[in-house]
């Protein structure tokens, strides 16, 4: 039989901490981790700057969105309110006229 009296409770080890840490860094981001991971390629790809993150609204919407508590707009910062139309940055729109 176990003795419940000294049986310590579980402990999170130092990699769940990690991951908990990196998680919740990238909910105050906007991001995920694929995003966070291919940031480069997936910049390169759209041509935006390489530290670009379309989808982070700041960190206290972030969380609302991540939350429930606001509906996710689903397209890049800079096509909020324009769904349905062309959703090209405005400096690229500008340098392509």
């Amino acid at each position: 039989s176990v003795c419940l009296r000294h049986a310590s409770p579980p402990r999170a080890g130092l990699a769940s901490i990690t991951l908990l840490a990196f998680q919740l860094a990238l909910v105050l981001r906007g991001e995920t981790t694929w995003e966070r991971l291919k940031r480069h390629h997936l910049n390169a790809a759209a041509q935006l700057p390489p530290d670009e993150r379309p989808y982070d609204r700041g960190p206290r919407r972030n969380i609302a969105i991540f939350c429930g508590c606001e509906a996710d707009p689903g397209v890049p910062k800079w096509c909020e309110g324009n769904q349905g139309k062309l959703a090209i940055r405005p400096a690229a729109a500008a340098a392509a006229a």
